[in-house]
């Protein structure tokens, strides 16, 4: 495939994007799509863009969304459109458009929709991904992803909501067939070849003591938090009162909630009359949630990581969903972020009301969070690219950005004091550290091989055997051992060994799914679980990554490295030590029987 990606302003210039791209256009291809990302939100206008767009390029599919960007501006002849053309070779792409007529009942329209969306999906073959476009008057979708996710399994699932910063304005999204106010837009990438990863950044740190969700009013509006009011949380802590409370005031501090391993924000947007706050996405009843900020220092590893992830997967194109919340708090610097991921390949850009991103077996409503999408349909010819993000390590956050770290630090360590100094809050204290040891395992990566690190493996590790026993899910393990690692050091010195560690960390991100877990499990051993998934597969993955292995040389003197794994799949009601001893036990046959293998546990 080939990308490319065009900023214009107002309609100057369209014309001229539309026959360079014709001059660059591959003569051979299976099928384009055009989406726009456009600042401008005038359905006539927007109408009109569209039009010229099918009428130079009959033949492509066009989507495309509301979207804002800072500066704000008046004038729409000054506000920026962005064009992500994408030229596929093998792969079709097909386009629904699900409209909700004033008279249909919201959920139930929602899981209308879900279904037909998932019948479609369950009649096509080959279905790499799909991407969703919703306005803002239907974002709160959660029957329909629910619905979706269920139906609709293994399938890279993103996409993000309309959004107008000028109040008056009222968003939509829109295709060559129409505008939508109201309903949903899916893009379906149908390939036998396409592969797309998704990678998503968030980066705000938990502030304050746990609380806990004790009343709601429905799915997106909490009455009561640790049993008052919710809004008392904002005045409490920020001191919000009633007439200072608007989204912009607490949009910079959301609430932190963990849902099966993953950790979302949840921005309020309002407040009612019974001091209930309203949020942009779904909460529940007895989650634990803590308010936060935006930490630089977090905000800069996470998207290291996931720049990182994204190169070593060879993208030919990316597309980047940047949360519009996100984008006005790190301000500048997203230009940076940006400039690394076009040094990597073809990059556009699409600013949301919120985010859409299947994790695990869910499709999560996420807030305040940057995802990259990255395309290949050339998977076997991946190029080398030059490490360009490592200089995000570097990056030096000043002013604004600087001073809110720095108050929020103090702050943290103010409460801690506070509150070890009265005996009756013990117990809380308790909680509360042991809440931040969770958090912080979440966050901490092997520093070498920026993979996960052991602590954090082994607590996917734990939850995976306690579901298996709960629920009755099956997962697989993956243990792999670098063969004559000794001999590597000893030969070559220990910075041959880093790096001969860190070819085994690309691999591992290369041939793992977004939702696997991959980890440094000490020294030259790594630990690879995959949930949901059967022994023959883990193995299949072992294969894969010993093969992947030989395509190019790391040894000075031009030689391969080799790894020996033990495949396991977990037994019914088998204990987290029986399985680790079978999954270590599969490895040291590997090793003693040849090395350079893979073996599954009996």
């Amino acid at each position: 495939m080939k990308q490319f990606a065009y900023d214009f302003y107002g309609l100057t210039g369209l014309e001229e994007i539309l026959e360079d791209f014709l001059q660059h256009c591959p003569e051979q291809y299976a099928d384009i799509l055009v989406q726009v990302f456009t600042c401008i939100c005038d359905r006539e206008i927007v109408t009109g863009m569209v039009g010229k767009i099918a009428a130079v390029l009959p033949q492509a599919k066009i989507i495309g969304t509301v979207t804002s960007e800072l500066p704000v501006i008046e004038d729409w002849q000054k506000r920026k459109t962005q064009l992500c053309i994408m030229v596929f070779r093998d792969t079709q792409v097909k386009l629904h458009s699900f409209a909700r007529q004033a008279q249909e009942e919201e959920q139930a329209w929602q899981r209308k929709v879900g279904q037909t969306l998932a019948g479609c999906c369950q009649e096509t073959q080959h279905l790499a991904g799909l991407e969703l476009l919703v306005t803002a008057e239907t974002f709160a979708v959660r029957p329909f992803l629910q619905v979706l996710a269920e139906k609709v399994s293994d399938v890279p699932v993103f996409g993000g909501g309309a959004y107008a910063a000028v109040q008056e304005e009222v968003p939509f999204v829109f295709s060559q067939e129409g505008i939508v106010d109201q309903g949903i837009l899916v893009a379906a990438f149908v390939s036998r070849k396409l592969k797309i990863l998704v990678a998503d950044s968030m980066g705000w740190r938990p502030l304050g003591k746990t609380m806990t969700i004790t009343e709601m009013v429905d799915d997106y509006t909490v009455a009561a938090i640790d049993h008052k009011p919710a809004a008392h949380v904002y005045e409490k802590y920020l001191g919000v009162d009633r007439e200072d409370f608007h989204s912009f005031n607490v949009s910079e501090f959301p609430l932190l909630v963990e849902r099966e391993g993953y950790l979302l924000a949840r921005p309020s947007i309002g407040r009612t009359d019974a001091d209930a706050l309203t949020f942009a996405a779904d909460l529940q009843t007895g989650e634990k949630v803590r308010l936060s900020y935006g930490d630089p220092q977090a905000i800069i590893q996470q998207a290291l990581y996931t720049g990182q992830q994204v190169q070593a997967f060879g993208p030919e194109g990316i597309l980047l969903i940047s949360c519009i919340g996100r984008h006005f708090y790190v301000g500048e610097a997203e230009k940076l972020e940006i400039e690394w991921y076009r040094k990597i390949a073809p990059t556009a850009v699409c600013h949301t009301y919120g985010e859409f991103l299947r994790q695990g077996r869910n499709i999560n409503t996420l807030t305040i969070t940057f995802v990259a999408v990255a395309f290949c349909e050339d998977v076997g010819k991946r190029q080398e690219r030059k490490r360009v993000v490592d200089s995000l390590a570097n990056q030096d956050f000043q002013g604004h950005l600087s001073m809110v770290h720095r108050l929020a630090h103090f702050v943290t360590v103010s409460s801690q004091e506070q509150e070890a100094l009265a005996a009756q809050l013990v117990e809380v204290n308790d909680k509360l550290a042991e809440a931040n040891k969770r958090l912080s395992a979440m966050a901490s990566m092997d520093r070498l091989t920026q993979l996960l690190n052991r602590g954090e493996v082994e607590q996917h590790l734990q939850e995976l055997v306690r579901q298996s026993k709960e629920q009755d899910r099956v997962f697989a393990g993956i243990l792999l051992d670098i063969d004559n690692f000794k001999k590597i050091n000893d030969t070559f010195g220990h910075d041959v060994g880093d790096r001969v560690l860190i070819r085994l960390a690309e691999v591992l991100r290369s041939c793992v799914r977004s939702h696997d877990y991959a980890g440094r499990w000490g020294g030259e051993e790594f630990l690879v679980l995959l949930p949901d998934t059967a022994a023959a597969y883990a193995a299949e993955v072992g294969e894969r990554i010993r093969a992947a292995l030989r395509e190019a040389p790391v040894l000075p003197d031009g030689g391969f490295i080799t790894v020996s794994a033990g495949v396991a799949q977990i037994q019914a009601n088998e204990t987290f030590p029986v399985f680790y001893q079978r999954l270590d036990k599969a490895l040291y046959e590997a090793k003693h029987t040849g090395k350079d293998r893979v073996v599954t546990a009996g």
